[in-house]
């Protein structure tokens, strides 16, 4: 689903071009960033293969929840987003509730596919790794359903790490593994 977007045409169609691309899920500014994340391609060609070689030639049906509280601009994104998908057979189905349907949904793993902003609550790549990817109940909560135990593991003993560098190599090394190697999020 990662290579069917361009991530490019949203930003262009969607915000005039202002913004930049992210790679990863450490954004500009916060302690951890890597510049040096490949740039996450735009091919829908490579995406139909994978999309085949995982069972699913002929595509598959899908739920985008957004809630009803989103703006134009989170709609158009998702809007533009589900035509992309399409093209490689992905039928994705807009869905607009309520907010507290959508956490209640969210909270359970229920949610198939949805968008979402999130602000660092302190400078330190464990408020977005830990918080998303540390353990079942909080890949759960977010409904992104990781299932790597042993990504997860290692998640939590980065937490615990006291060299710096060492410490903040091993979060670069699992914004890889989790978001460019696993594309279990799309920056």
């Amino acid at each position: 689903m990662q290579l069917a977007l361009n991530r490019r045409a949203i930003l262009d169609a969607i915000y005039s071009g202002r913004g930049s691309l992210e790679n990863g899920i450490f954004p500009h500014g916060l302690i951890g960033y890597n510049a040096d994340l490949p740039e996450i391609p735009y091919d829908p060609v490579k995406a139909k293969k994978l999309l085949s070689e995982s069972g699913y030639p002929d595509g598959f049906d899908m739920e985008v929840t957004v809630r009803n509280s989103s703006t134009q601009l989170d709609m158009a994104r998702m809007k533009l987003a589900i035509s992309m998908w399409k093209e490689i057979g992905i039928n994705a189905d807009l869905k607009v509730i309520d907010e507290g349907e959508f956490m209640d949904l969210r909270k359970v793993g229920k949610l198939e596919c949805y968008t979402a902003t999130w602000i660092a609550d302190y400078n330190d790549p464990d408020n977005f790794i830990f918080t998303f990817f540390g353990n079942d109940a909080n890949t759960t909560n977010r409904s992104l359903c990781y299932s790597d135990e042993a990504v997860m593991e290692r998640v939590r003993k980065a937490r615990g790490i006291v060299d710096e560098t060492a410490r903040i190599k091993e979060y670069q090394d699992l914004e890889k593994t989790i978001i460019q190697d696993d594309a279990s999020w799309v920056p």
